[in-house]
């Protein structure tokens, strides 16, 4: 009788250990599947604080730095057809952006145009007057890059500068 008793007294301890650790184990199953995802959610902004769709995009990368614009090539505007250069009146000066067919002086009265597009450099007027361009045909720019990864960067981009980027009508 006693060996009955220790052997159910044994089971009874079993069963009092193992029913709370299936129980458990089964209510930890069914929370489980309240989380699993179904293949067709739809996502949608409802109002402010909702859930919305996550939008995968590119991170891009930008790299300031200052420099100058130069000319490679270098065009003149002849005033030879003026015999008395002295009596041309300017109205542009050095450093001053002159677009092709643009008012640049007047000559007794008369209006000149330029014939070339570019940047004014130097006017000089005496036996041979002439007005010195940089020109836009030919533009770089001079960057003074200390950083090689920035170096890199500026050597990979392949952009094209034209007169729209430096000339800025008024």
């Amino acid at each position: 009788m006693r060996k009955i008793a220790y052997f159910v007294g044994v089971i009874l301890f079993l069963v009092a250990m193992i029913i709370p650790v299936l129980a458990l184990i089964w209510i930890s199953s069914i929370e489980q599947k309240q989380y699993t995802v179904e293949n067709d959610i739809r996502i949608g902004e409802i109002a402010y604080g909702d859930i919305c769709e996550a939008n995968r995009i590119d991170l891009e990368e930008t790299v300031t730095v200052s420099g100058t614009v130069v000319s490679g090539k270098v065009d003149f505007i002849e005033l030879s057809e003026y015999y008395e250069p002295y009596k041309l009146r300017f109205i542009i000066h050095e450093g001053d952006c002159v677009a092709k067919g643009q008012l640049i002086a007047y000559y007794k009265g008369n209006e000149v145009y330029a014939d070339k597009d570019g940047i004014v450099e130097a006017i000089s007027i005496g036996d041979e007057s002439y007005i010195m361009l940089d020109s836009l045909s030919d533009l770089t720019i001079k960057v003074d890059c200390s950083d090689d990864n920035t170096f890199k960067k500026l050597v990979s981009v392949q952009n094209v500068l034209s007169k729209d980027d430096i000339c800025i009508p008024i």
